[in-house]
């Protein structure tokens, strides 16, 4: 039994718009990947920048007002 001809048209036309929409999903997918919240060490020292590990700018302690 080999492959019929007749077989292949309807395969084409419910396989390709299948194949269409699973690619535009993986593109549309890829992209939002890169606004993702930014990855961070353990300890929280650090965050990955998707390349190299970076220091976590430390923040300034807060003044205190002078007394009254």
């Amino acid at each position: 039994m080999g492959f019929h001809l007749l077989w292949f048209v309807p395969m084409m036309l419910l396989g390709l718009p299948a194949l269409i929409v699973v690619v535009v999903l993986l593109l549309v997918s890829g992209h939002s990947g890169r606004h993702a919240a930014p990855l961070f060490s353990p300890d929280g020292r650090w965050w990955w920048d998707g390349r190299e590990w970076r220091p976590v700018p430390q923040q300034p302690a807060p003044t205190q007002p002078p007394p009254a």
